[in-house]
């Protein structure tokens, strides 16, 4: 009741003294009545506004539980269908749950519609023998929960997602120690690589040999004894031998490895060629029949000559030609054991690219066992330059635990902005020049913010060039309007583009900066005093060290529950917060904010009527001015 009294006061004294026309004494009396008036009306109507409030709530619950008296098929048929099921409820709270959905109210709250088909599903069986036992569900309520991108985290969030990080977490690492999953995946990149088809034509050789006639001819991989026999001229078909083994042409063979360019060795069916016991004595000599110390006979060697023109496992080669064989079938098993396998998972296969080490194993160096900060582990985290921060001990750790712990800090960062969605940004600032002539010396831009500048100067630029071909164009006697609208653009021309200038050279040095080292040590004291005064005064953070120390010894979660604790703030804290928002916020406050705006304007009526009358003596002074010049002109012309 005061407290409205005092509110109604001082607003009615405040309509009262504004409302009323007249002298300042008549202001003045109409405030006096004005307070009273409304003292008692706020005081008045507020009680009435408490009293009647149950009622009105009263008979909105009854209009509401009239419109929902009648039960909705709906809620009969999950009424039926919970009795249909069996389902055994914990309580009979549950049961009156599903009775009163089915009517559409509920207990408690006169007039409630609620939602059977939820309490229907929901409602929970009683216990049962053969049901296994329900685990307890855990829920992290100290998880950073997910929020918009332009949303920073409160304390509160801040102090949730601190609460899972140890201080062994910010400490250094060995440089032979893994420090999560991500330096794992890290250390492993590019070890496990796609696997590709190798090639088993690399293995084999180029060669150029001579044919029946002497002409050198390219070839590629090993050579059997029927490409051999044609570089000798063929063979003699005797007895119709060749013809029953289907040796009836001259023509390539087809579907095997290493007959390319065959028919131009020579040919195989010749009248003038070798006889077949001729043919068998050169084949043994030439080293075809390793296995024989004597020469094959003539049917020995058409089983051999039918077993190499047919490419069957007997096709014969020199002993030489071997080694380059067993490659060239071995990577071709493994191509096609690749292709088996890719057709098997239906993708890429992908294989380690990882060597063992011989023997014997190599022994750690001792650089291994130095702090993480000796092998430059972190270089990089997020955004910042780890390297270029110098500090008495290793703090790289504690940079990328705090980063990976707040989720990189999108909120600050603005996350990823494309220089199209720059563009929007700039164009939605509708920066005019004022705004850009009223920036401070040495005020730094974002990007949006410099990108308007920037298409502000262009403007002015272009207008300024415009402004100038048209006093060009007037000739040797332009108009003298026209030459002030030239120099008063090129001014302020002058003035955007000195702007634009400073904020591109304070951009310049703000990335600059981050090229230079920034050394711990050079932080002043008082900056961390001041740090030290705003939680609380070095007492109180004394004590809350002391506290967490004696804590330590107690386990992480006794831990973090006095961290917790000690981060809050006490009961003095809350009530000077409350005296300085009152000091903002208070009744007092807002009407001596009122009165003296309302005075403001009212005193800028005189001050633009002054300044009015000021403006046109100087404009009459300027016309006098110049008929007194026009008139001498006239004179002396005369």
């Amino acid at each position: 009741m005061p407290q409205l009294a005092r509110v109604g006061a001082v607003y009615g004294g405040t309509e009262g003294f504004m409302g009323t026309d007249g002298t300042v004494p008549q202001r003045l009396t109409g405030a006096a009545i004005g307070a009273p008036a409304g003292a008692i009306i706020n005081a008045a109507g507020g009680k009435a506004l408490e009293a009647a409030a149950p009622l009105l709530g009263r008979a909105a619950g009854a209009v509401r539980g009239r419109l929902g008296r009648e039960a909705s098929p709906t809620a009969i048929a999950a009424a039926e269908t919970a009795g249909e099921a069996g389902i055994d409820y914990a309580d009979d709270t549950a049961r009156g749950a599903v009775e009163d959905a089915a009517l559409g109210t509920a207990d408690g709250w006169p007039g409630r519609v609620v939602d059977e088909r939820t309490i229907a599903v929901n409602a929970a069986p009683g216990p049962s023998l053969s049901a296994p036992t329900r685990e307890r569900d855990y829920l992290d309520v100290q998880a950073v929960r997910p929020t918009l991108l332009s949303d920073p985290l409160s304390d509160a969030q801040r102090m949730a997602a601190a609460a899972n990080l140890q201080p062994s977490d910010v400490l250094p690492l060995p440089a032979n120690t893994l420090g999560g999953v991500e330096e794992a995946i890290a250390k492993d990149a590019g070890r496990f690589v796609e696997a590709r088809a190798p090639n088993e034509r690399v293995e084999l050789s180029r060669t150029t040999i001579r044919n029946y006639v002497g002409a050198p001819v390219p070839k590629v991989g090993p050579m059997d004894m029927v490409g051999w026999l044609r570089t000798r001229g063929g063979l003699v078909d005797q007895d119709g031998e060749l013809s029953a083994m289907g040796i009836t042409s001259n023509a390539a063979r087809k579907g095997m490895d290493f007959v390319g360019q065959e028919t131009r060795f020579g040919p195989m069916v010749n009248d003038n060629g070798l006889t077949l016991d001729e043919a068998a004595l050169q084949a043994w000599e030439a080293g075809f029949f390793p296995e024989r110390l004597e020469r094959p006979d003539v049917s020995a060697f058409l089983d051999a000559l039918r077993e190499t023109y047919e490419g069957t496992r007997g096709r014969r080669f020199l002993p030489a030609d071997l080694p380059e064989l067993e490659r060239y079938y071995s990577m071709q098993g493994d191509r096609y054991d690749l292709e088996q396998r890719q057709e098997e998972v239906g993708g890429p296969v992908y294989e380690d690219a990882a060597t063992p080490a011989g023997e014997p194993l190599p022994f750690p160096p001792a650089e291994a066992y130095d702090d993480w900060a000796g092998v430059d582990a972190v270089q990089q985290v997020g955004n910042i330059d780890v390297t270029k921060l110098d500090s008495p001990q290793d703090i790289s750790r504690a940079l990328k635990a705090t980063s990976d712990m707040m989720g990189g800090f999108d909120a600050a960062t603005r996350g990823r902005i494309t220089q199209a969605e720059t563009g929007l940004l700039a164009s939605d600032l509708n920066m005019t020049p004022e705004q850009l002539l009223s920036r401070r010396k040495g005020q730094a831009m974002n990007a949006e913010e410099a990108l308007a500048a920037r298409r502000i100067l262009a403007k002015s630029g272009n207008e300024l060039v415009n402004l100038a071909k048209r006093v060009k164009q007037a000739g040797d006697f332009p108009d003298g309007e026209l030459l002030a609208q030239f120099r008063q653009a090129l001014v302020r021309h002058s003035a955007i583009q000195e702007q634009v200038a400073g904020a591109t050279a304070e951009a310049g040095r703000a990335l600059g900066q981050f090229r230079m080292a920034a050394d711990s040590r050079e932080v002043r004291r008082d900056i961390l005093e001041a740090f030290v005064r705003g939680g609380g005064g070095q007492d109180r953070l004394e004590e809350a060290a002391n506290v967490l120390l004696d804590a330590v010894e107690m386990g992480p979660g006794k831990f973090n529950a006095v961290a917790e604790k000690v981060a809050k703030p006490k009961w003095r804290d809350k009530i000077a917060e409350i005296y300085i928002n009152f000091l903002l916020s208070w009744p007092q406050t807002h009407a001596v904010n009122i009165t003296s705006n309302t005075l403001t304007s009212l005193a800028q009526i005189p001050e633009f009527a002054v300044g009015a009358g000021i403006g046109g003596l100087r404009r009459a002074v300027a016309l006098v001015n110049a008929a007194r010049a026009g008139m001498a002109c006239d004179g002396a012309l005369g």
